[in-house]
């Protein structure tokens, strides 16, 4: 009899973690179903991909943008992390400055997907075969004077990206305008 009662017991505990990890494994995929297909990452990656999504067209349009002076740590070690410059098209422009020794500047362009469709700006052109073309990018910048000022830069994933050395600091005390050439907005929809 009280063996019995230890099968059961030790049956209906099974039976217990069972169900706990198929709730488990449940949630698992739920959660990554939702990532793919709704987060803002996934909904860029069907794009990019053309899953799920056709891009209806591209179109070049030039960014300029202003770097105010406090947003330059000339005469400090301060990062300036997250700093929103540009809003527009269902994307953000983002500016992280660090220096060490050079002023290091960061641009992100952060998309803000709309599940059934709408418009982004990305640094390539993307195409529904999981393609990209990617120019190079132009970058020029000048100061309030209208003086260009020598920086090197890169570009990457729908981000870029220069620096400035010291012997250039002082064309940029009281902030500099960059523009940016080779950015593209997209307008997709979703596939019915």
């Amino acid at each position: 009899m009280k063996l019995e009662f230890f099968l059961n017991k030790v049956i209906l505990l099974k039976k217990k973690i069972l169900l706990v990890v198929l709730f488990l494994l449940f949630i698992i995929i739920l959660y990554g179903y939702i990532c793919n297909n709704y987060s803002n990452d996934g909904i860029l990656n069907n794009v990019k991909k053309g899953k799920r999504y056709k891009i209806t067209q591209v179109q070049e349009i030039p960014i300029e943008l202003f770097i105010k002076p406090e947003w330059i740590p000339l005469n400090s070690d301060e990062e300036i992390k997250g700093k929103v410059l540009l809003e527009l098209y269902e994307s953000t422009i983002v500016l992280n400055v660090t220096k060490s020794n050079k002023l290091f500047f960061e641009f992100k362009i952060k998309q803000n997907m709309n599940y059934n469709g709408g418009q982004f700006i990305y640094s390539a052109i993307l195409h529904e075969d999981n393609n990209a073309t990617v120019t190079s990018p132009m970058l020029i910048l000048t100061n309030k004077n209208k003086k260009k000022i020598d920086v090197s830069y890169g570009i990457g994933n729908s981000n870029f990206a220069f620096d400035i050395k010291p012997e250039n600091y002082k064309d940029i005390e009281e902030g500099f305008y960059v523009d940016y050439k080779y950015v593209y907005l997209h307008n997709y929809v979703k596939k019915f």
